[in-house]
């Protein structure tokens, strides 16, 4: 499904009569492995060179039970808010069931209501979620739940151990009962000999990286702060040209000594577009 949806990417920009340059320089893909996978088949589809340096471990919880129960009585919620594709699949994993009609679904991204979709097989009921050329942040979805229709109800929010609380307070602010649902475990990768030689060699050259949450970021210049004790190899990766979605990671990005920001705007068909200017 992902790799259906940048297809979809680069047809429309196709459409747009928009040109995708080749580059001397590489993307680096520092999203979650698969979706890293999916990003970089696509984008060499559509003429980069691209590599994947995931910087973000997605894991299932060992405990499934509280999961467990909240199935077992999902009736009772009237809003399920899922932060992103990860909280789709290992909230579903292992539960493929009859969705309640009473329960409406909502993601923060259009790759998460995709998601959501595939996982139901199909069945009808409502998902709310940003279209696939809206902003895609939980603001952009608070745009679109309308706040009196759930008014005195129980709403859901399935997400990792770390994130944003935003959704939370707001469903809250907004008269819902809101519950917070942890499905998965978000971590560092393991710095092992081959991710250091990787990324020792990415960093002798200037490259495109595409950096799509703060936590990446972070982790990315502890792992280049462990390369050696003079710093030479965070004053290259501070050097690089990151692609960011968002106004929070570029600001994180700034903190960190990054000057070379490229604020692409959410959605991946505006990190396409903005990666297709590479001259």
């Amino acid at each position: 499904m992902l790799l259906q949806f940048w297809r979809h990417v680069v047809r429309q920009l196709s459409k747009n009569k928009t040109a995708l340059h080749m580059t001397s320089s590489t993307v680096i893909v520092t999203r979650p492995f698969a979706q890293a996978q999916v990003m970089c088949e696509s984008l060499s589809a559509a003429g980069f060179r691209a590599v994947a340096f995931p910087m973000l471990e997605i894991t299932a919880l060992e405990d499934k039970s509280e999961i467990d129960s909240v199935w077992a009585d999902l009736e009772k919620y009237a809003l399920v808010v899922f932060v992103s594709p990860n909280a789709v699949d290992t909230f579903f994993d292992g539960h493929e069931r009859t969705w309640p009609l009473q329960t409406v679904a909502a993601a923060v991204g259009f790759s998460g209501a995709e998601a959501i979709r595939r996982h139901l097989h199909g069945q009808v009921f409502e998902v709310i979620a940003p279209g696939v050329e809206d902003r895609m942040d939980s603001e952009a979805l608070l745009e679109l739940i309308d706040a009196s229709r759930f008014d005195g109800k129980k709403a859901l929010i399935v997400r990792g151990q770390t994130g944003r609380e935003l959704l939370f307070s707001q469903l809250t602010a907004r008269g819902m009962e809101v519950v917070s649902l942890i499905a998965y475990h978000r971590q560092p990768p393991v710095f092992d000999i081959t991710r250091a030689k990787l990324l020792a060699s990415l960093l002798s050259e200037q490259n495109e990286w595409v950096i799509t949450s703060s936590e990446s970021l972070r982790f990315l210049i502890s792992f280049a702060e462990r390369l050696g004790e003079d710093r030479a190899f965070v004053a290259k990766l501070q050097s690089q040209r990151l692609f960011v979605p968002h106004v929070r990671i570029a600001e994180t990005a700034r903190q960190l000594g990054f000057s070379r920001i490229e604020l692409t705007g959410s959605g991946d068909q505006n990190l396409m577009i903005a990666l297709s200017s590479i001259v």
